[in-house]
Formats: C-alpha cells, sequence, structure tokens
C-alpha cells in the first residue's frame, strides 16, 4: 500500500481518551498498519470490529493474540476482537 500524506497513529490521536467502547475497522487490507500504531491504546479498548479479507495473512490475528484479545468470527469476512481480561 503506497501513501503520501501526512499520517498520525492510533496511540498519538486517542492517547488521552480514557476508555474506548468500540472501534470499527475497515481499512481494505491496512488493519495491521494501523494496529501497528495503536498497541498502547489497545488495553483501553472493550471491543474491535474489523473485516479481514486477505486469505493467509495472519498478522492481525496475531497481533491480537499476543495483545490479549480472542477473535471471533461474526459473518464473512467480519469479525470481531475482545479481550480476554
Amino acid at each position: 500500500v503506497e501513501y503520501d500524506g501526512a499520517a498520525i497513529t492510533l496511540n498519538r490521536l486517542l492517547k488521552d481518551v480514557p476508555e474506548i467502547a468500540i472501534m470499527k475497522m475497515d481499512l481494505e487490507g491496512a488493519e495491521f498498519l494501523a494496529l501497528s500504531g495503536a498497541l498502547e491504546i489497545l488495553p483501553r479498548i472493550k471491543a474491535i470490529v474489523f473485516e479481514s479479507n486477505r486469505s493467509g495473512d495472519t498478522r492481525v490475528f496475531e497481533l491480537f493474540a499476543k495483545a490479549g484479545f480472542s477473535v471471533k468470527n461474526l459473518s464473512g469476512n467480519d469479525f470481531v476482537a475482545l479481550p480476554l481480561r
């Protein structure tokens, strides 16, 4: 994915938000990149709904597992990640 422009990580954007009830991500395959910039805020998120249609790419699922989330399939390519805590 090529991007030409300014970007900000979710860690920086949401650094002052104490709790996030739900986050919805539909980034056309860039979910892993976005989540890589959100590792600090993941413990404050209660649920993350996302789409994954990149068959064979397990990086998002591995990142969630390392961060202490379980991932459940909702339907088709739609998933929800919930903290194990």
